[in-house]
């Protein structure tokens, strides 16, 4: 990831409306992603992908948007962050 687009993320993540909630996680660390955010990012269950980054503030994930290259593993600066 570029700086310019490090920073373009982190001022997109600053505007967003805070929805906070509080999860547990099962036994082997999964979190349910609660239905009105799914909803909001149009993440539909057993079709779409989440990227998920470790940052000095915690996590951040993100829909998964392939950006068509055969082989592709990450991502591009297009999906919507949570």
């Amino acid at each position: 990831m570029t700086k310019m687009a490090t920073r373009e993320s982190r001022a997109r993540i600053k505007s967003i409306e805070p929805l906070g909630v509080i999860k547990a996680l099962d036994r082997i660390g999964r979190v349910v992603i609660p239905a009105e955010f799914r909803a909001r990012l149009g993440l539909r269950g057993g079709e779409d992908k989440v990227e998920v980054f470790l940052t000095r503030d915690g996590l951040l994930m993100r829909k998964y948007e392939a950006s068509g290259g055969k082989g592709d593993v990450g991502g591009t600066d297009q999906g919507q962050n949570l």
